[in-house]
């Protein structure tokens, strides 16, 4: 038996291999004291009455000897019956001394071959510690430390969670939030947005190029300031609907725009059948998704789902969004679209969903999959695809909360898990990868306050 004392980053037992244990640590390294070691399906709790740490974080228990001696001790002390099932990792949710507790949504694969009994009703110390290493698996497995290759991404758990730190950029020249922006050509574009408490608007676009730390200005917008959806495709960002002028006299726009990067041009293309704001623009190769949204009264929830595509230059209607919602986020990965999150009308108090639709364009099929953990809005300039995955930056939160939470979702696994957070809250920011990096700038910490501030955090690979 191998085993390293003070990390771990998967095991196999029984020819089983538990990669998933890296998911769990992936969470738990940064305080997020929920465990789902394996296939996040079994979490492991301790009555508060019975273990008293202070300032001892329980998943550092996982990361040291210290997590055998106080399991033991409780097993001494404290747990004289506990079931055990064909399973590695079980719930204790009936801490109470004298108390039967089984097992609860154990994995199929079997892992220790145990049948359902008592084994620790014995009062013997030698059993109790051999049942202890039945269920832990420990007397029929080898546990060693291995670092994870990266997957397509380059996003492995090792490096998202050890490695990923946040400095601070130049910011931007006009601090603003619920902007528009992506990345393209190596820059962070930023296009329009809020740029006072009272919701005063701007036309202005700026660029941010991090290799040099520098901003520069670029054509204004030819349509809407606030609430537009851009997509890239070859160097051409597509803008399309959201809202025109101040907000007292504002319009939902049905408007589609085509910005030439290279040239600093904007022109016209064929509008959205019906006005639209909030919305998500997706692409899959040459064929656009306009997707959710406010509706042309700019306060109904809109299920809309039309695509448009350069070879017909036609828009056509596909099965409408499951939950209808605005200030949602949208990306492609593996060539399915994914939308998360968003709100019910303008309720950012209670409205926040935490949906997550994936739209098969093959199939013009829509599937439902994991919630996003929290649910929030405000994220439509800051969910973006790095390699195959989908991150989702800051946002508001129920109580209309700017958020400073980085998830990363995994299409491969259908599983969430967090990146360090942003030094500080921002709602409506506009954020994407460049290389390795991801650049986050401008957005609201407090709901209403325009900021400039850019942060870039390092490194994905």
């Amino acid at each position: 038996m191998t085993y390293q004392l003070f990390h771990f980053y998967s095991f196999n037992a029984s020819g089983t291999d538990f990669t998933q244990c890296d998911r769990m640590l992936f969470n738990t390294k940064h305080g997020r004291f929920i465990y789902s070691p394996i296939y996040e399906v079994n979490y492991f709790g301790i009555h508060p009455s019975y273990i008293v740490l202070p300032l001892v974080p329980l998943h550092r228990l996982f990361e040291s000897p210290v997590f055998l001696v106080v399991v033991t001790g409780l097993l001494f002390r404290v747990v004289p019956f506990i079931s055990a099932d064909s399973s590695m990792a079980f719930s204790l949710d009936a801490f109470k001394e004298g108390t039967m507790i089984t097992p609860q949504r154990l994995i199929r694969t079997g892992v220790v071959d145990i049948p359902r009994r008592t084994i620790f009703g014995s009062t013997k110390p030698s059993i109790q510690v051999l049942g202890l290493l039945a269920v832990l698996g420990l007397s029929t497995s080898s546990w060693a430390y291995r670092d994870p290759p990266p997957d397509a991404s380059g996003m492995g758990p090792n490096a998202t969670v050890s490695d990923f730190t946040w400095t601070q950029a130049a910011d931007c020249p006009v601090p603003r939030f619920e902007a528009m922006g992506l990345a393209v050509q190596g820059m962070l574009l930023v296009m329009g947005g809020f740029i006072s408490e009272s919701l005063a608007v701007t036309s202005r676009v700026d660029v941010f190029d991090p290799d040099l730390n520098v901003w520069s200005q670029r054509q204004d917008l030819p349509g809407a300031e606030t609430h537009a959806a851009p997509v890239l495709k070859d160097g051409t960002v597509y803008v399309v609907g959201g809202f025109r002028g101040p907000i007292e006299t504002w319009v939902t726009s049905s408007e589609f725009w085509a910005y030439d990067f290279a040239n600093d041009a904007w022109s016209a293309l064929p509008p959205l059948p019906s006005p639209r704001a909030a919305l998500s623009l997706t692409n899959v190769g040459s064929t656009f998704y306009a997707i959710g949204g406010l509706a042309a009264d700019g306060n109904s929830d809109s299920s809309e789902n039309t695509y448009w595509s350069i070879g017909d230059q036609e828009w056509t209607a596909a099965p409408g969004l499951p939950n209808p919602r605005n200030h949602l986020g949208g990306a492609v990965a593996r060539g399915q679209v994914y939308i998360v999150a968003g709100r019910h009308s303008w309720d950012e108090t209670s409205g926040n969903q935490s949906s997550l639709h994936q739209f098969d364009p093959t199939s013009s099929s829509w599937t439902t999959l994991t919630d996003i953990p929290l649910a929030r809005s405000e994220i439509a300039a800051s969910t973006f695809t790095a390699g195959d995955r989908v991150l989702v930056i800051g946002g508001s939160v129920n109580g209309a909360q700017p958020s400073s939470d980085v998830w990363v979702y995994d299409p491969q696994t259908d599983l969430w898990s967090a990146l360090p957070p942003l030094p500080g809250p921002r709602k409506g920011a506009v954020a994407d990868v460049i290389g390795n990096r991801v650049i986050v700038t401008t957005g609201s910490p407090t709901g209403i306050d325009p900021a400039g501030t850019t942060w870039i955090g390092c490194c994905l690979d």
